[in-house]
């Protein structure tokens, strides 16, 4: 495996999501948080888009369509603890947003929050699978 490249302020704007604001993925961060090994970074970034926030994704519409606030609430945790860890910072925002609904027992303002997240989900897998195939060219 090639090393992803290491560029200081990466960053993916929104015209969508929670008021447009810019979605910001520092690789360089990312690889000074992890001693610079640039294989486990793309292994974390690969597992995160791949597997953990689609899961996540999932059970928070599962909650916000079942009306269940303690699901919602428990998910919405993870998924801003794993954004946070890899430094998505929009997401990780968002996620505590709907944290906090789930908390309040409150679902006003939920379905629209999930829209921005799937759409800043998606938009955040585009670019990190174009910087990790930019990356072994």
């Amino acid at each position: 495996m090639q090393n992803i490249k290491a560029t200081q302020g990466l960053s993916i704007r929104s015209d969508e999501g929670v008021n447009s604001q810019e979605t910001t993925l520092d690789f360089e961060e990312l690889l000074l948080a992890f001693d610079n090994d640039a294989d486990f970074v793309k292994e974390l970034l690969t597992l995160y888009l791949t597997q953990s926030s689609p899961k996540l994704l999932s059970t928070i519409s599962q909650a916000i369509q079942s009306q269940n606030p303690q699901l919602l609430e428990k998910a919405a945790h993870r998924l801003k603890g794993a954004s946070g860890i890899i430094g998505a910072k929009q997401i990780s925002m968002i996620a505590s947003i709907l944290e906090q609904m789930g908390s309040q027992q409150t679902f006003t303002g939920a379905y629209e929050a999930l829209q921005s997240l799937e759409q800043r989900l998606e938009t955040l897998k585009k670019y990190v699978e174009g910087a990790i195939e930019g990356s072994l060219s």
